[in-house]
């Protein structure tokens, strides 16, 4: 979580004069925003931005008038594909364009050529929960699926129908997810949203026609298959679901030569006299202090944290393949990539008790969004 989010909204036009800046930003975050933005970019409307960007000029403005006013917005052209590529417990700390130690190119690509929004929050800090949230764009006290699938409250409390997905398909979309649901499993709910489904998750090594296979190497074939299986007359939406960047950190055998003539940075307040400052209500059964002692303790520090970056550099592998396919089709400039995730974690910066994603964050714990998409 963190601070400060920052914002994409539908308002009034004011005046021409408006410019992008950080301002009276409206305090919405990632989940609702990207609904938002995909539903205004595959139904042609218009909105108006004001957030920090990282490429302000791939928005070009233009005077719009509602009802006789003047205004500064941005028309999108209407977009027929959609990809989203959603990663597991992922910061902004691991992307190449904030962080030069990590090897990101693809994604870098998307920054540059698109928006990335360098404030990007979620409402809840927390893998299941978080994703209920982006699915259905309400607040977890909202949606109610605080356990990971012994209730339903995510399809029950509120028309399931009139959320991201099933409505999507209700528009002609053929939908897809494949990799990590993290949800309940209930087949007609499922069915609403998805025409394709291929579910899996919590291990990084998994066993797929008698032999052993990466997570993320899986996650990149099945969403290559969907891609070429895929009706090619009728418009699509995927949900690519990445385990990776998920604790314990296993990277593929063969990246594990990556990173190794680098050294990372330790935080400086990751330290055990860092921990004796913390409150005493903090102590040494702490999940935090847990997950701490696990990965990010200062002997343990520079393995874990380059096992994560290797990680990372194999999603962005897996990006790269993605957008090749959608050039190969010739649909990329006519499909919608966004590129976020489910919660950030702490790399042991908020000293050696609050680690992970559990505890409450900062601007720290941001979260990647990045929209690779053509706007005139």
């Amino acid at each position: 979580m963190c601070s400060r989010p920052w914002s994409v909204y539908r308002r009034r036009p004011t005046k021409l004069s408006r410019q992008l800046t950080r301002g009276d930003c409206c305090q919405l975050t990632h989940s609702t925003t990207w609904q938002l933005n995909t539903m205004a970019l595959l139904t042609n409307r218009k909105l108006a931005y004001e957030a920090p960007l990282t490429n302000p000029s791939a928005l070009h403005p233009k005077t719009t008038r509602n009802n006789g006013r003047s205004g500064l917005g941005f028309e999108f052209r209407r977009k027929e594909k959609t990809t989203a590529i959603h990663r597991d417990d992922w910061t902004l700390k691991v992307v190449g364009k904030l962080n030069p130690l990590v090897n990101t190119p693809n994604i870098d690509h998307m920054a540059d050529n698109g928006i990335m929004f360098t404030q990007n929050c979620v409402t809840t800090s927390v893998c299941w929960m978080s994703r209920a949230t982006l699915m259905t764009g309400l607040y977890s006290a909202r949606h109610r699926q605080t356990e990971i699938g012994k209730t339903h409250n995510i399809f029950n409390l509120h028309p399931w129908n009139e959320t991201l997905f099933p409505l999507l398909k209700q528009k002609g979309y053929y939908t897809g997810i494949v990799g990590k649901w993290h949800g309940p499993q209930v087949k007609d709910k499922l069915d609403m949203a998805f025409d394709h489904m291929l579910m899996y998750y919590g291990k990084h090594w998994v066993s797929r026609d008698g032999q052993t296979r990466h997570v993320t190497d899986l996650n990149r074939e099945d969403a290559l298959d969907f891609l070429r299986r895929r009706p090619k007359d009728q418009k699509f939406a995927l949900k690519v679901s990445f385990f990776a960047t998920y604790p314990s950190y296993q990277p593929m055998n063969e990246s594990k030569v990556w990173y190794s003539n680098v050294t990372v940075p330790m935080p400086k307040t990751n330290t055990e006299h860092h921990f004796k400052l913390l409150p005493p209500f903090f102590t040494n059964r702490n999940e935090g202090r847990n997950r701490w002692r696990k990965r990010f303790e200062p002997s343990y520090y520079q393995e874990s944290i380059k096992d994560l970056y290797r990680m990372a550099t194999e999603v962005d592998f897996a990006v790269g393949e993605i957008i090749s396919e959608l050039k190969e089709q010739g649909v990329f400039e006519n499909t919608l990539l966004i590129f976020t995730t489910d919660n950030g974690n702490f790399h042991g910066e908020k000293s050696s008790d609050l680690n992970s994603k559990v505890s409450t964050g900062s601007r720290k714990n941001g979260t990647p969004l990045k929209n690779r998409s053509e706007c005139h």
